[in-house]
């Protein structure tokens, strides 16, 4: 709106601005909030977009909106070489486990409006326990603590899982779970933003555990070793009949933003904590504000590829179980909530036995507590990795040695991302990206949500190509 005398007089009407460009595409308008998760199914070339709404790759056209047969409410979606869609349920409002359905299977209704309306019917896991509805879902081991839901799933073409679970129990040290289900709102407080423990979900959490106690059931925990977290984040992996492979195949805690696993069982997540070169945090001392002369340093997370079939953990220098002896090597990451250099000390210093290599930037990202502003990367079927970095408004692609092989994107507002006003037409190359979080890719295609308010598709092209047959035809 702009001011004329007395009356506002409208310039531009960003909604219908949008309407008019999805056209038939329109699904209502952007949530910017931390469920705005894009996933491709790479067998039928497709993207979901929030866990419902279904678009085709090639033409951008919508397809309809999905939910699974059987009810439940879920965090993440993962797709294998078959087509099967895999589903990471929410412990909170639903319940622990993993479902498996068959899109391929679908039962299409449509509404008043002739939207479509797709729902999957369930194929069970061969090694699946029945529970709320489902027949052959995943025991996984999740709990809510500082907050509900769980921070990703990754599925590999032969239908291996690598699932993320946040663990809150300490059984007899129960203050170090509640500790860090509460550490965002302990670090707001301390600033002086607001005085707030955020200690509603982790009660719900104990009131829960002692519930089950009294049935007589099991109430995991991590097992304690020298160095490692006793909660936080953890990955595990399953077979595709959905036996367990390998239980905290990764021990990072605090806060993962995603997970993924290839063919080799080599594991790729992000980890709340900076990289750190020569003793010092990526981006040490390149922010600042307008004006001034302080210099600041921004808080990045590390994307950490596992070695193949490896345990891997992060060792904490403060551990509560400490360790006899730290590695010789220098430190690899840090372990703070304030970048600050009163706390970027020795005390903060982290190394992560098991990895095959880091990469520094992954961003944005939340350093403590309920990790709703979050970001998952992607991984495609040639194992290149696609990681959101807001700190220069770019996606980082990566080799799976770990190599950059470039990067992608540069600033731009709603009008500069491609199909806006300004922005890059169909084949071009001058990519604009205000802010991505979430990133999923197929041989063909890299997709991503900018916070510019657009859901992108990337044609990747290849400087050569070629088609062979198999057995010499």
């Amino acid at each position: 709106y702009e001011e004329r005398g007395n009356k506002l007089h409208l310039m531009s009407d960003f909604d219908a601005e949008a309407r008019k460009e999805a056209g038939n595409s329109w699904f209502g308008g952007w949530a910017g909030d931390c469920f705005d998760k894009v996933v491709c199914d790479p067998v039928r070339e497709q993207v979901y977009y929030r866990n419902s709404h279904v678009f085709d790759l090639k033409t951008g056209e919508s397809l309809g909106s999905f939910s699974p047969k059987t009810q439940c409410v879920f965090d993440d979606m993962a797709f294998d070489k078959r087509g099967y869609m895999h589903l990471h349920f929410n412990p909170c409002f639903f319940g622990q486990g993993v479902g498996r359905v068959d899109p391929s299977r679908a039962q299409v209704e449509t509404d008043k409006s002739g939207n479509k309306m797709l729902q999957y019917p369930e194929c069970p896991y061969d090694y699946g326990v029945e529970a709320r509805g489902w027949l052959g879902s995943l025991p996984v081991k999740d709990q809510p603590g500082a907050k509900g839901f769980q921070d990703g799933l990754g599925v590999t073409m032969r239908g291996e899982i690598v699932s993320e679970s946040n663990i809150y129990y300490v059984p007899k040290m129960e203050e170090e779970g509640l500790a860090l289900a509460i550490e965002g709102g302990t670090a707001r407080k301390q600033s002086g933003a607001y005085d707030d423990s955020r200690r509603n979900s982790y009660d719900f959490l104990m009131n829960e555990i002692m519930e089950k106690q009294k049935r007589g059931e099991e109430i995991y925990s991590i097992k304690r070793k020298p160095g490692i977290p006793l909660s936080g984040g953890t990955a595990w992996t399953y077979d595709a009949n959905g036996e367990l492979r390998r239980e905290c195949a990764v021990i990072a805690g605090d806060l993962v933003n995603g997970v993924q696993m290839d063919e080799d069982h080599g594991i790729y997540f992000i980890n709340a904590r900076p990289r750190l070169f020569n003793e010092k945090s990526f981006l040490y001392g390149k922010a600042g504000k307008f004006g001034t002369n302080n210099r600041t340093h921004p808080f990045t997370g590390t994307l950490i590829k596992t070695a193949p079939d490896k345990e891997c953990s992060v060792v904490l220098t403060g551990a509560s179980v400490p360790v006899d002896e730290l590695p010789k090597r220098p430190p690899e990451v840090a372990a703070l909530n304030y970048m600050s250099d009163a706390y970027m000390n020795k005390g903060s210093w982290c190394w992560v036995e098991g990895a095959d290599w880091l990469y520094a930037g992954a961003s944005p990202i939340v350093d403590v507590g309920c990790s709703c502003p979050r970001q998952h990367l992607g991984l495609d079927w040639y194992k290149r990795v696609y990681v959101p970095e807001a700190y220069r408004h770019s996606i980082g692609i990566l080799d799976t040695s770990g190599n950059l092989i470039m990067h992608v994107g540069s600033y731009g507002n709603f009008d500069d991302a491609p199909g806006g006003k300004n922005g890059a037409k169909p084949g071009a190359e001058d990519i604009r990206i205000m802010l991505t979080r979430f990133i999923s890719a197929t041989d063909n295609y890299l997709v991503y949500g900018d916070w510019a308010e657009k859901l992108v598709v990337l044609k990747l092209a290849y400087q050569a190509e070629e088609t062979v047959g198999i057995g010499g035809k």
